[in-house]
């Protein structure tokens, strides 16, 4: 039973706006994302352009929702002098705290450098329970 849900997900936005507050966002602009709410349903769609859905992992482990894109550093094989050189290679990670969800009713899709992930919304809990004293 995890007591502190709350104080979790914030450390672990902090964590994320720190990150990218010291290294630069360009990392997490890789993977632009929108959250909205559809038919009783989470929905996460995430930007992934030029990735390969095999290079596309989605985990549920601990109320986060884990999306992992790996891109390869593509080997040389002619001799190039770069001007510029912009595009970045590695492995990007999103997370995204979902408390309390089915997790066997996540799906996702991959189409046209869209991941989409349908999360079945949470059950909406009593804030405030009142304990009968006897």
């Amino acid at each position: 039973m995890d007591f502190f849900p709350q104080t979790r997900k914030n450390i672990g936005d902090l964590w994320d706006n720190i990150t990218d507050d010291v290294f630069g966002s360009s990392k997490s602009n890789i993977m632009r994302t929108d959250v909205y709410e559809k038919e009783g349903n989470l929905v996460i769609e995430t930007e992934l352009p030029g990735f390969e859905k095999e290079s596309i992992s989605v985990d549920y482990k601990s109320e986060y929702l884990i999306i992992t894109a790996k891109s390869k550093y593509e080997a040389e094989t002619e001799n190039r002098k770069y001007l510029k050189r912009e595009r970045t290679y590695g492995e990007y990670v999103r997370r995204f705290y979902v408390d309390g969800i089915d997790k066997e009713g996540i799906n996702a899709s991959f189409s046209e450098g869209i991941l989409k992930v349908t999360v079945p919304k949470p059950e909406e809990k009593e804030a405030i329970k009142t304990i009968k004293i006897d």
